[in-house]
């Protein structure tokens, strides 16, 4: 694990894309042993990454961080409120 990794999100500043750049972001629903996995090669093939998971962001920090700049991790939606 990288102690200078940064933490980041899907809030943060989307990367620059121009028509001559071939999309490059990964999104992966799951992060356990298969998505995980396929997480870290995709890193390692170049692409970014964006994870998610049903237990909630905060359980994603630590492959976050080893995953390095390349991943970021898409926040708890908003639950919607009942009209009343």
């Amino acid at each position: 694990m990288l102690a200078h990794a940064r933490l980041a999100d899907a809030t943060a500043p989307p990367r620059p894309y121009s028509h001559t750049t071939a999309m490059t972001t990964i999104s992966f629903i799951g992060s356990g042993n298969i998505g995980g996995t396929v997480a870290r090669l995709s890193v390692a093939a170049g692409y970014d990454v964006v994870l998610s998971n049903s237990r909630g962001p905060q359980t994603l920090t630590d492959l976050v961080q080893e995953l390095g700049p390349r991943a970021r991790r898409l926040p708890r939606p908003r639950r919607r409120q009942r009209a009343s």
